[in-house]
């Protein structure tokens, strides 16, 4: 029983995830991509996303996450420079931290030395709570801006 209930969730999650994705002013095209107003945000081979203008094709700035992307897209358009470099320097810091978190796991596992376990573990707490405060700011500003 369990699990019908937990697929019927899933099922009713990506109903409701793709009626908010119906009411955002995107357009998702069929190889992943979105486009925003005047703006295209591809995805590079790099894995990053990358901000380019429909027009001219101009390379804007790259981000590591999709969403970062799009609210720099959102902000670009409107002429808000200072939320746009908010937004680049919150995408950086995420992925900072994020990327020393999963480092840190890795190394965990091959240290034998009771003392380097601790202090790594100490820092990997630190990266952890950063990358959850720089995420939870990141959903802030997309909710604050798109719903």
């Amino acid at each position: 029983m369990k699990t019908v209930n937990q697929f019927d969730l899933i099922k009713k999650l990506a109903e409701e995830f793709s009626i908010e994705l119906t009411n955002l002013p995107v357009t998702v095209l069929p190889n992943g991509d979105i486009v925003h107003h005047s703006y295209l945000i591809k995805h590079e081979k790099n894995g990053n996303w990358g901000l380019y203008s429909i027009q001219s094709t101009d390379f804007k700035h790259h981000f590591y996450l999709k969403s970062c992307a799009l609210l720099a897209a959102y902000f670009y358009e409107k002429c808000v420079f200072t939320v746009y470099h908010k937004i680049q320097t919150l995408d950086r810091e995420y992925w900072r931290n994020y990327s020393n978190s999963v480092i840190y796991k890795h190394h965990l596992k091959n240290l034998n030395d009771n003392d380097q376990k601790i202090i790594l573990l100490n820092r990997l707490e630190c990266a952890e709570i950063d990358a959850n405060y720089f995420k939870k700011e990141i959903s802030k500003l997309f909710k604050r801006s798109f719903v």
